[in-house]
């Protein structure tokens, strides 16, 4: 599978495609750190603006939001460089994906605050940026991950 990655093909020309696969990475990682951020100091303003009410001890809550903050700079460091890190953006695809229908299928099947939709909405459309930015640039990455990861 690495061969393959090294192997995809170069960037277009005009460099649009990396251009939009560095912003789509680095706006992934703007929104969770300032996510995180919000968790450690604005968690009451934030359960107030979507209703999700903070659990009596907070320390799970505070663990997403170091989880958060590590996803930041993993999708920082695929967006900085010379050429966006076409393997981080694919992963970030894969992640923001899954995550985002694993949130979203938290509110009716167990009940979850409807607040979460706004993270699972935020992580889908993330992750189909990222995606259509791979595609964009045609690199077949992100088709041989999302086949590798369907396969088991």
């Amino acid at each position: 599978m690495a061969r393959a990655m090294d192997d995809a093909p170069a960037p277009r020309p005009d460099g649009s495609g990396e251009g939009a696969l560095r912003a789509s990475l680095a706006a992934g990682a703007a929104y969770d750190a300032a996510a995180a951020l919000a968790i450690f100091v604005a968690l009451p303003l934030l359960s107030r603006l979507l209703s999700i009410p903070i659990p009596p001890d907070p320390l799970y809550v505070r663990l997403v939001g170091v989880l958060l903050f590590a996803l930041a700079i993993f999708y920082a460091a695929g967006a900085l460089g010379p050429r966006p890190d076409r393997r981080i953006a694919a992963a970030a695809a894969v992640v923001r994906l899954a995550g985002g229908v694993a949130v979203g299928l938290q509110v009716p099947l167990a009940g979850a605050p409807t607040g979460f939709l706004f993270f699972a909405g935020a992580d889908v459309a993330f992750g189909a940026w990222h995606a259509a930015a791979l595609n964009r640039l045609g690199s077949g990455v992100a088709r041989e991950l999302f086949a590798k990861a369907a396969a088991g």
